[in-house]
């Protein structure tokens, strides 16, 4: 009895699917499928025992695939166009940096891209710190001009010989 349970077991078991064996079928077959379906359903055919509407769609894929592919290259030249086109504005604007720093940064006649950047940033804090310094004495100044104002109205200034 302990025989006969062990091979309806295994009869059964083996329409069960095993573990990481993929048994449904590819989408293309099911697309296959589903097209010659559809092509049988309608009853036409093209006289070799296929489907006009299996024709139909195996040429409506060709077509979308064209389709998908003709538009991921217009997005990749379209991509690249504007990739050329910052490139050409970043070496624009790199090329008005450097002439708007002083010339006794450069000693050669042209600068690579980091030797302008590192120059802007050097001339920016050189600017920072001499406006700075100019706020500073600003300040320094209108006290002078207090102090003097403050003398100026305690001493009476004489206006000549009386």
């Amino acid at each position: 009895m302990a025989l006969g349970t062990i091979s309806s077991i295994s009869s059964t078991t083996s329409d069960v699917p095993k573990p990481g064996v993929h048994t449904s079928p590819s989408p293309d077959a099911e697309t296959a499928e589903l097209l010659g379906d559809a092509g049988q359903s309608s009853g036409e055919s093209d006289g070799d025992g296929g489907s006009l509407a299996g024709g139909f769609g195996g040429e409506m894929l060709a077509m979308a695939a064209a389709a998908a592919a003709e538009s991921a290259e217009a997005l990749r030249e379209s991509h690249v166009l504007a990739e050329r086109r910052r490139r050409r504005e970043i070496k624009g604007l790199l090329e008005a940096l450097r002439r708007a720093l002083p010339g006794e940064f450069f000693r050669r006649g042209r600068a690579s891209k980091w030797e302008i950047l590192a120059r802007a940033v050097e001339h920016v804090g050189v600017l920072t710190r001499a406006a700075d310094e100019r706020d500073r004495l600003r300040v320094e100044l209108a006290r002078c001009r207090a102090v003097i104002d403050s003398y100026t109205a305690a001493v009476p200034l004489s206006r000549g010989r009386d």
